[in-house]
């Protein structure tokens, strides 16, 4: 989207939700995205650049224990 907000374009395609996006300092979308996987309900965090392109897990899945227990 432009600044004026005018010209948006949708960057993420998923089947379930994608919510909750913000800009990080380096002009990267950070996102929550609901998936269920294996009978699971989960809430990652992904990235993309403003383009759609790039598109990568940023946190979750197997990270949601980071530091818990030095592990």
């Amino acid at each position: 989207m432009n600044t004026d907000g005018s010209d948006i374009h949708q960057i993420s395609y998923n089947t379930n939700h994608d919510f909750a996006p913000s800009v990080l300092n380096n002009g990267q979308i950070v996102f929550s995205r609901w998936e269920r996987v294996n009978g699971s309900d989960r809430i990652n965090l992904y990235r993309a650049n403003p383009d759609g392109t790039g598109l990568e897990l940023y946190y979750g899945q197997y990270s949601h224990a980071t530091g818990t227990n030095n592990t």
